[in-house]
């Protein structure tokens, strides 16, 4: 009965933390593998097997928790969302936008049908990735609206 008691303790405080996805199958693993030993020592046939059972279980339990723990762990809190949706997400009065204009000797054909590129800036802040790497702040830059030539010159644009 105190095992049951224990375990119950185990698995009701280590759900309330919050961890990254390698600390909850390290401890899926840990609770597995206590599990285990405890159970095959406690339910072994006879004393001499008793520790031959107890790693069997032990080993088997932890792998299972650990299986566990990756099956049931939500990742989703753990994954940073593509580029685009964090420049959105961003407040858009910090960004800046840059009129690309094409440079270089182009003919006056091409200088008339062809649009300015839009390039936009902003500073992604600080971030530690899963791995412990850290991220500095740095700027990054976007792509807003391309350039594109056009079949029939521009009438009234620069």
């Amino acid at each position: 009965m105190k095992f049951f008691i224990s375990a119950l303790m185990i698995f009701a405080l280590s759900s309330c933390s919050t961890l990254s996805l390698k600390e909850r199958v390290l401890i899926g693993s840990g609770i597995g593998a206590a599990t285990g030993a405890i159970g095959g020592s406690a339910l072994s046939p006879n004393s001499e097997s008793q520790g031959l059972n107890a790693l069997i279980f032990g080993l088997s339990g932890a792998i299972v928790g650990g299986a566990a723990s990756l099956i049931f762990t939500d990742n989703k809190d753990h994954v940073s969302g593509s580029l685009r949706e964090r420049l959105e997400q961003k407040d858009q009065s910090k960004n800046n936008q840059y009129l690309v204009q094409p440079t270089g000797k182009l003919p006056q054909f091409v200088r008339d049908r062809i649009s300015p590129a839009v390039v936009e800036e902003a500073i992604e802040k600080d971030q530690i990735s899963e791995d412990g790497t850290l991220h500095e702040p740095h700027k990054v830059y976007r792509i807003m609206r391309q350039a594109e030539l056009y079949a029939n010159p521009k009438k009234g644009e620069p």
